[in-house]
């Protein structure tokens, strides 16, 4: 399932969607004047493609508009506890996820930050709200829509 807010009343929720993201912007890697390097890892921007069975998606969303949309996708996140985590997009709520060492998935607090004391965790999964701007969109002939959108 994927959501998009357009930020005036309830979000839409699309079932039967695929969804594929790609990195569009890279970190942003500065050296200063004494020689050290110095990475923005958060301004990493994603662009994404969604294909969806759900022709109302077109009564909602258009070209040109710019959306919140809550990835089918998730982001992983790897780490050492105990540590403060700062993820790198806000997360869709519910799915904030500890994976420990036997594949075994806890729930963690549904924040952009906050505090892991949980050692036995090795990574974070969540799905990331994205803002969009949606670039293209078209429906073919078996009623199939296809959204490109670009992270602002």
């Amino acid at each position: 399932m994927i959501i998009f807010d357009l930020g005036r009343g309830e979000p839409y929720a699309c079932h039967n969607c695929k969804q594929t993201i790609s990195i569009h912007q890279s970190p942003i890697c500065v050296r200063t004047l004494h020689g050290e390097l110095h990475i923005f890892p958060n301004n990493r921007k994603y662009t994404t493609q969604i294909t969806c069975k759900n022709a109302d998606i077109t009564n909602v969303i258009t070209t040109g508009v710019v959306v919140k949309i809550g990835c089918m996708n998730r982001f992983w996140v790897d780490v050492t506890t105990p540590c403060q985590v700062s993820l790198d997009r806000d997360p869709v709520n519910g799915s904030v996820y500890g994976l420990k060492a036997h594949r075994e998935l806890k729930p963690l607090p549904n924040k952009r930050i906050f505090t892991l004391d949980d050692v036995s965790i090795k990574k974070i999964s969540y799905r990331p709200w994205l803002e969009m701007h949606i670039t293209h969109m078209s429906v073919n002939q078996d009623g199939v829509v296809c959204v490109d959108a670009q992270e602002l």
